[in-house]
């Protein structure tokens, strides 16, 4: 169970991650 938990929490970190760096390349590139 808790290795289940751990790769969600794993899972949902990458997801935040990947939206911030994406958000932080356009708004350098001001591409929004």
């Amino acid at each position: 169970m808790n290795l289940s938990i751990f790769g969600a929490g794993i899972y949902h970190l990458s997801v935040v991650a990947a939206i911030i760096i994406y958000a932080a390349w356009a708004l350098k590139n001001q591409i929004i």
